[in-house]
């Protein structure tokens, strides 16, 4: 039996998926952050091993050794990351995908496509049907993650400010980063945020937070994924004016752990694009980033991933959440 795994290191967690010949999920596994330009290479370096010790604890691969591996690592120093899997597990072949490139593997359907990802980062990708791409975003915290668990996380702190200054509505998310982050007054967040150094993948955890209190009816919180939102939307309009498909049937797919676990961001992000694309059709993605890269590992082997196969690994995964419910209405001007 050959084994394939599919490695995405992100800025907040690592995840591993490991898959049999058959398409079988047969490893998974978790770590830490995993993005060395944020992070010391030391913790990127036990990001993977978790990741990877816990998805081969499950299964034979540790015995037999990996016929091929496709790690999604942004900038990632490939020779340091293979010797460290290496040192963990024999591995045939290498390959180095992009995100967007494991994103389409995920989605198994022919283009035009176009991927709105929102995770610690984020981005917008489209690709027409001839093959022609388009990319905006993922620059990074300060020059391009707009509408990102960080960019999220960062605007709730600063909401938390502005309230106890008096130059914003009280908020529900007051307390719940005080409880989250360990601090009773704005005071002692300056001290977390500047003295501590806050990281970019802790800020990019409060993001969550700020989904529950918009769920619980906070016009803060709202307002935040509402900008977010427009932002993720702007991104993804842009892409696909380069790529000509705005009036094309094209398949829309939202990753990353922001976009698939808040339903008022995936709401404000397809409402708009609704009304700006037309012929464009949500399809839920079972499959998220790890998978396109495993999947991308067993083409090196196998060919081109027949339907059996990929049935397969969608059996072993929870049903991706829902797509947003028709005529739910979010703002959508400065787009």
């Amino acid at each position: 039996m050959r084994y394939f795994l599919g490695l995405d290191g992100g800025g907040t967690k690592t995840e591993a998926v490991i898959i049999d010949e058959e398409g079988r999920i047969v490893g998974l596994g978790t770590g830490g952050p995993a993005i060395f330009l944020y992070v010391d290479w030391e913790v990127v370096a036990q990001s993977l091993c978790r990741a990877l010790r816990v998805a081969l604890a499950s299964c034979p691969a540790g015995q037999t050794g990996l016929t091929a591996g496709a790690v999604v690592i942004p900038i990632a120093p490939a020779a340091q990351v293979k010797t460290i899997i290496q040192n963990l597990v024999p591995v045939k072949r290498f390959l180095f995908p992009t995100e967007p490139e494991a994103c389409v593997a995920a989605i198994g359907q022919p283009g035009p496509l176009l991927l709105i990802v929102s995770g610690t980062g984020s981005f917008a990708f489209a690709q027409n049907a001839a093959g022609e791409t388009a990319h905006a975003g993922g620059k990074g915290p300060l020059l391009g993650d707009d509408g990102s668990a960080y960019d999220i996380g960062l605007r709730a702190l600063r909401a938390v400010v502005q309230a106890e200054d008096g130059r914003g509505p009280s908020t529900r998310l007051s307390a719940l980063l005080g409880e989250h982050l360990r601090f009773r007054t704005v005071a002692e967040l300056v001290q977390r945020v500047y003295v501590e150094q806050l990281r970019r993948h802790q800020i990019a955890e409060l993001a969550p937070l700020v989904d529950a209190a918009a769920e619980e009816g906070d016009m803060v919180a709202r307002q935040i994924l509402t900008v977010a939102g427009q932002e993720l939307a702007r991104a993804a309009l842009t892409v696909a004016r380069k790529v000509d498909i705005v009036n094309e049937p094209a398949v829309v797919a939202f990753f990353g752990s922001a976009l698939r676990y808040s339903r008022y961001l995936r709401e404000t992000v397809w409402n708009i694009l609704q009304q700006r694309l037309p012929a464009a059709k949500q399809v839920d993605t079972p499959l998220q980033t790890a998978q396109g890269a495993a999947l991308l590992a067993w083409e090196t082997w196998g060919g081109a991933v027949p339907s059996t196969v990929r049935t397969q690994v969608q059996m072993t995964l929870s049903p991706s959440p829902l797509r947003p419910k028709k005529g739910t209405e979010r703002t959508n001007q400065h787009i």
